[in-house]
C-alpha cells in the first residue's frame, strides 16, 4: 500500500508540472521579442560575385589554419559554388551547402536557431534548419542575393562565413 501512494504522489506530482509548462509556457514564449525584419530577396547572385565571397571565405580559412568546405547559393537556394578545400572533411561537402540552404531558405543566419531551439525543440522538425554557425546571408544592395555555409572547422564556421558575407558590397 506503501508503494501505490508514493507512486501516486510522484504521477501527480509530475501531472501538475506537465499542465503548468502546458499554461504558463506559452506566455513566457509570447513575451520573447520578434526577429528584426530580414531584406527581401534580390535577384541571384552570380557565379563571378560568388567566387569572389569564396575567394575571401577561403583567405579567412587560411588565416585560421583551418581547412573547411564553403557554398554559396542564389536567392533561391539553387547551389552556385562548392569549394572543398584540401584536407577539409567529407562530411563538411554536404554540411556546407545545407547551412547555406538553411539561411536563404529562412531569411536568417543559422546560428540564430541556436536559441530559438532552446525554448523549444519544435522547429527542428520544420524542413532546412540547421542549427548550427556557419550559414549567413549574402546581402547586396539591401536585398537577399545568396548565402554562404561553411562547414569542417566547427569553433570557426560562423566568423568565416559572417567575414566572407560581409565582403560583398
Amino acid at each position: 500500500m506503501l508503494m501505490f501512494r508514493e507512486a501516486r504522489r510522484m504521477f501527480l506530482r509530475l501531472a501538475w508540472q506537465v499542465l503548468a509548462a502546458a499554461a504558463f509556457g506559452p506566455v513566457a514564449q509570447a513575451q520573447t521579442p520578434p526577429a528584426p525584419p530580414s531584406p527581401s530577396y534580390g535577384p541571384p547572385i552570380s557565379l563571378e560575385a560568388a567566387v569572389k565571397v569564396a575567394e575571401a571565405g577561403e583567405a579567412e580559412a587560411k588565416a585560421r589554419r583551418v581547412a573547411v568546405t564553403i557554398a554559396i547559393v542564389d536567392s533561391g537556394g539553387n547551389l552556385v559554388l562548392e569549394h572543398r578545400m584540401d584536407g577539409a572533411s567529407l562530411a563538411s561537402v554536404d554540411t556546407a551547402p545545407a547551412k547555406a540552404k538553411s539561411a536563404v531558405m529562412w531569411q536568417r543566419p543559422t546560428s540564430s536557431w541556436a536559441s530559438v531551439a532552446a525554448g523549444s525543440p519544435a522547429p527542428l522538425s520544420l524542413p532546412h534548419v540547421i542549427v548550427s554557425a556557419g550559414g549567413e546571408l549574402i546581402v547586396s544592395g539591401g536585398r537577399i542575393v545568396g548565402a554562404i555555409g561553411i562547414g569542417g572547422s566547427l569553433p570557426n564556421e560562423g566568423d568565416i562565413a559572417k567575414m566572407a558575407a560581409s565582403s560583398l558590397k
